[in-house]
């Protein structure tokens, strides 16, 4: 990587001094610059996962541009910079290259300050005149609980799977498709709206744009739950992230967007543990950091997860209505 010229096409011209790789990211590479005066972050899209990197630097200058008019807003969208054409990012040696500023973290993130900050985000997309449902398709099916459980269960080596698990996760297929169809609305969301993607610096930053696109609310909502509650399965937890998706979605959902919030939670829950279980079999590889035993233990991890969801469905439904 040619980090000079890099920076040079982007209008920068000092020279780093130094820079080290950013290893927590799962999908593209991140790379740290510190400059004489300020930190920078480069990163290079995965052009195996993303097909079309031009649509998502597309819909990423649609979200800088709303954000833009929206000054007085304690949520704020990560901003990139204009390269020398125009564009915000460049292409060089067949890698598509992009750079921001790089945000401090003052201040671990809360749920209800993660759970505000989506809503918001949210909130002030869908009601700007500048959405105009023109933002692009990122990655084709990125959540398709069916087709990921087809894709498990038609493999050869699905046996592999618990007998009890497979069960389970058929019958909640059922289950979600009378939820999740073509009559619920659908809205331009994170779709991968988990608890480090929100920066909690002297506003509250929202990162990882790169699957900015149409798709359900409830989702991103079950997928802040989903990821909060990892460590510690916690329903005081998911009452302050719903309280802070509530604030921040100011009166923005319809009754059945509402009463989907909850099988949200279980449909990003059962779909990461389905693709998990994929990659353990090697119907997939896409989790390419990780051996077949931690997928399998990621994967059973989720299925703990989903199992406590389930258990206390009622709670979690009073907790969304107290809320909403």
């Amino acid at each position: 990587m040619d980090i000079k010229y890099i920076l040079n096409q982007f209008g920068i011209n000092d020279n780093p001094i130094y820079v080290t790789k950013i290893t927590s990211g799962h999908i593209n590479s991140t790379f740290l610059a510190e400059l004489i005066n300020r930190k920078i972050v480069i990163q290079s899209l995965n052009r195996d996962i993303f097909k079309n990197c031009a649509d998502i630097m597309y819909n990423i200058r649609i979200i800088n541009n709303i954000f833009e008019k929206h000054p007085e807003s304690d949520v704020k969208a990560v901003e990139f910079y204009k390269a020398l054409s125009g564009l915000n990012f460049i292409e060089h040696n067949n890698c598509i290259y992009r750079i921001c500023d790089y945000i401090d973290s003052e201040k671990n993130n809360s749920p209800l300050y993660t759970g505000y900050a989506y809503g918001k985000f949210i909130d002030i997309i869908n009601k700007s005149s500048d959405n105009a449902d023109c933002f692009r398709t990122t990655i084709q099916d990125f959540h398709n609980y069916s087709a990921y459980f087809q894709k498990l269960i038609n493999h050869p080596d699905c046996s592999l799977i618990s007998r009890i698990t497979l069960m389970r996760l058929s019958s909640l297929e059922n289950v979600l498709s009378m939820t999740f169809n073509s009559n619920l609305t659908k809205r331009i969301t994170h779709n991968d709206a988990k608890a480090d993607n929100i920066i909690a610096g002297n506003t509250l930053t929202v990162i990882d744009l790169d699957t900015v696109m149409s798709g359900w609310i409830a989702l991103d909502y079950g997928d802040t739950v989903r990821s909060f509650t990892a460590a510690s399965l916690d329903l005081d937890t998911i009452r302050l992230i719903t309280e802070g998706y509530a604030k921040g979605l100011e009166n923005l959902l319809s009754s059945d967007e509402i009463f989907s919030l909850y099988y949200g939670i279980l449909y990003v829950t059962a779909e990461l543990a389905v693709r998990y279980y994929c990659d353990y079999i090697g119907a997939t590889h896409y989790f390419t950091t990780k051996t077949q035993d931690m997928c399998l233990e990621r994967a059973d991890t989720l299925i703990d997860q989903l199992n406590f969801f389930l258990r206390y469905e009622k709670y979690i439904k009073q907790i969304i209505r107290n809320c909403f």
